[in-house]
Parts: C-alpha cells; structure tokens; sequence
C-alpha cells in the first residue's frame, strides 16, 4: 500500500513537474526585452554570407547592404571569405572583387570594418602542422595588404578545448599583422562542466593571443526558451570575465541567431533573437560579468535576418529613438 502510495506522489509530482515545464515552454516567450538596451554602445556586428566577396550580388543588393551597416550601428562587418583548403590556402581568391567591396564598405558605411571572416574546418586543416599554419598566414597577411579588409575574424570549427594548434597559429598571426588590424575569433561558447564549449581556463589563453572573441551563441542543443536564455547570460558573465583577467584590451562580441532551420542543435522557438537579447540583458546586468570587456553583439546572419527580426534588433537593442533607419 505505502509503494502505491508513494508511486502516486511520484507519479503526481513528475505531472506538476512537466505542466509547469510546458506552461515555461510557451509563456516565456512572451515576455520581451526592455526597449533600448542600456547595454548597446553602437559598435555591432553582423556576419555576411560568402556571395558578397564572390561578387554574386546586384549593385542595388550592394547599396541595400551599405545602408544597413551604416545606418544600423554595426562597426564589424564579417565578410564570409569561403573555407580554406587542406593545406590553409582559401579555396577563393577574388582580389579585385575583394578590393572593390572593402573601399566601397568605407566610402559608403564608413561605420563598419570590413572584417575577412576565414572559416578554418579542423576536419580537414591540422593545425598542429606549421607548413599549414604558416599559409595560413599569408593568406591573412593577403586579405588585409591587398584586399583591404581590415582585420580577419578566425573560425576554427570545430576547435576543442585546450586546441593547442590554435593557440600556435594566433601566436604566429599577430605579429605578421599591422599593428592596427583586428584578430578576431569565432569561438563556441562557455559551458558547465565542459559539456560541448570552451572552459574559463582557455577562453583566456585565447583571449592573451587576440583582439576580439565573437562568441557564437547558437547551436546550444537547448530546446528551451528559459534554459537557452541562462546559457547566453552566463556567455556575457563568463566570457568578459575571462578577457578582462586574461587580456584587458581583448573584447567580446555576443553572436545571437537570426535563422530558423530547426536542427539537431538548434531549435528556432527557443533559440530565438528575442530570448537571446533576453541572456545578454540578463548576464550584463550581473555583478560578475565585465562590462568594459564587453563590446556588442553580432547578428548571424544577414542571409536569414527576416523584417521581424530587424524590427526586434532596431527595437530591443537599438531602442526606437537610437535607431537611425
């Protein structure tokens, strides 16, 4: 009688418990942001798909393009440059499209840097191999000197904790560089325990070793709302933390998606632009998190930024009255 009994509390509270789960599910979503985030200082960025260095766009897409950065408060612009080969050269070379797309971002969205965003598969690219490195570095040194971008944003996916390959070739990046050019990179995200992302521990290796972490917080395999909100809250906690211990000129751009293709790993509803600014909200205003670490936010990514989402980005990050469109 007592085992019965005690398999029906059981029973009940699993109930309770799934209800109140639901109910989380779907009203959580209902609260907004604040409007006119306290947070935004105007320096913003956006990924930018790989087309507009291959030259695959109308000249009215290019204005269309120039008018978001520079009306938008973006200050990085994160050209997609294609992947690299085996061997770390890039797969594409377009110099004189390349030429032509970073002075017309200066003339027309003087605002925004554009950025070579260089995405570095380590299925296929070893890093621990200097010959692999070293072209890796010319190939940046290319970018900047005669394409005119004006730094590169590294995208190791996916790169492990404790990547030491990685570690190498920001060491030898930095010094082959101008001076005033930015190293950025494209990192995953803090997580408890080292479940998936990055520990505290090697965010400030990598933060010693460049100028910028953009910090992808998307593909979080959290299929809800609430809990998908912690998990960027502790980005901008942990995250600015790291920079500011580890490296005080290094700054963090908070990556919040703009996409909704479901996945294994992403889940549209939760994973949403609102519930994102809801984290990063949340985790600034924490005691913990470094505000002077902190730089912005960055939009992945302008292929799939829909009008509602740029109505919410303008609204909730922007504020109505800061936003210049």
């Amino acid at each position: 009688m007592r085992t019965r009994r005690l398999a029906l509390v059981l029973g009940g509270l699993l109930a309770l418990c799934l209800a109140g789960l639901g109910l989380d599910y779907f009203l959580y979503d209902a609260y907004t942001p604040p409007p006119s985030s306290k947070f935004n200082a105007g320096k913003n960025g956006i990924w930018l798909r790989y087309l507009w260095y291959a030259g695959k766009h109308t000249p009215t897409e290019f204005d269309d393009l120039y008018e978001k950065l520079a009306t938008r408060q973006f200050r990085y612009a994160y050209f997609h440059v294609l992947t690299t080969k085996p061997d770390g050269h890039l797969k594409l070379r377009n110099g004189d499209g390349a030429k032509q797309l970073t002075t017309d971002c200066r003339s027309h969205a003087p605002n925004a840097k554009p950025i070579a965003w260089v995405y570095i598969g380590s299925l296929d690219v070893n890093l621990d191999r200097p010959e692999v490195r070293k072209n890796l570095v010319e190939e940046f040194r290319w970018l900047i000197n005669e394409c005119g971008f004006e730094g590169v944003q590294v995208d190791y996916e996916f790169a492990m904790c404790g990547s030491q390959g990685l570690l190498r070739l920001l060491e030898e990046t930095r010094p082959a560089l101008p001076k005033e050019s930015l190293l950025s990179v494209a990192t995953p995200m803090w997580y408890p325990g080292i479940l998936w992302g990055w520990s505290d521990e090697y965010f400030e290796e990598v933060a010693r070793r460049s100028d910028q972490l953009a910090v992808m917080c998307y593909d979080s395999y959290l299929y809800l709302p609430r809990a998908y909100a912690w998990l960027v809250s502790q980005q901008a906690i942990h995250i600015t933390a790291d920079c500011a211990q580890a490296n005080p000129a290094c700054r963090v751009i908070l990556g919040v998606p703009t996409y909704d293709n479901q996945t294994l790993s992403h889940h549209p509803y939760a994973e949403s632009l609102k519930n994102a600014l809801r984290g990063v909200e949340q985790g600034l205003a924490d005691k913990d998190a470094k505000l002077e670490s902190f730089e912005g936010i960055a939009l992945f990514a302008d292929y799939t930024t829909d009008d509602n989402e740029w109505s919410q980005y303008e609204e909730y990050w922007l504020g109505e009255k800061n936003s210049q469109k």
